[in-house]
């Protein structure tokens, strides 16, 4: 999350929102310790941030490597879901 937070704070537009889990999942309502990862969704935003384009859902995050991977595709500031490595099923809401 730190990585994450700091390559949105570099950009002129990015906003970094944190939230519990939004998915009706098992791995949302129990305490254990397995981790299916972390999700991410980005919107594409014009300079008043209001979208500018469909939202891209990056996921699951599971290694540093990953972690690096998406910090990379957001600090290029491109937001093509097609130049983000395959492992992440980047797909549009």
């Amino acid at each position: 999350m730190a990585r994450l937070a700091a390559v949105t704070k570099q950009s002129r537009h990015g906003v970094l929102v944190r939230t519990g889990c939004l998915l009706d999942a098992p791995r949302c309502r129990s305490a254990g310790t397995h981790d299916s990862g972390t999700y991410l969704a980005v919107q594409p935003c014009d300079a008043r941030r209001r979208p500018d384009g469909p939202a891209i859902r990056v996921g699951p995050i599971l290694s540093r490597d990953d972690a690096e991977a998406v910090v990379s595709w957001l600090a290029e500031g491109e937001l093509d879901a097609g130049a983000l490595v395959p492992r992440l099923h980047p797909t549009t809401y």
